[in-house]
């Protein structure tokens, strides 16, 4: 059962750091009008889902007895699906309203509102690190005592 526990943290992070990677990258490319001025198509910003999976699982290993930091994710996983849901309802409300005023109206509220689910998403990304390195209890990484400029010979 800690093998799957352990799974699960390294999955959670490298699904959080591939969407951290990916959603900026896509965004930013679009914005930038990358594809017309370049000629490469949109599907490479693609590859920053591999890439941010890749950072996931060095994060993943590198933080393994980090207790302080699953705690921060303990409380910043929950807080950020919170604002996400709340987004995501009230940006689809918006549209909702804005119905009839024109052939694109409410198009902007839609948009934000599938990033508010992104936000959500990776709330619960981040949630699961906890979650999983809490479960899979990882042994506990040894402090070695600082060495001072006085103790070293020279």
């Amino acid at each position: 059962m800690t093998r799957l526990f352990i799974g699960g943290y390294y999955l959670s992070w490298m699904a959080a750091s591939a969407l951290l990677v990916h959603v900026p990258l896509a965004v930013a490319w679009g914005a930038a009008g990358l594809s017309h001025r370049l000629g490469i198509d949109d599907g490479v910003t693609a590859l920053g889902l591999p890439l941010g999976a890749a950072l996931g699982a060095w994060a993943a290993a590198r933080t393994r007895s980090a207790r302080k930091l699953r705690l921060v994710f303990l409380m910043l996983g929950p807080l950020l699906l919170l604002a996400g849901a709340w987004l995501a309802c009230s940006s689809l409300a918006a549209s909702e309203r804005a119905k009839g005023l024109g052939p694109f109206s409410g198009l902007g509220e839609l948009v934000v509102a599938a990033m508010a689910i992104v936000l959500g998403v990776f709330g619960v990304f981040v949630f699961g690190i906890w979650m999983f390195g809490s479960l899979a209890k990882f042994p506990e990484v040894e402090q070695r005592p600082r060495r001072s400029a006085s103790d070293i010979d020279r």
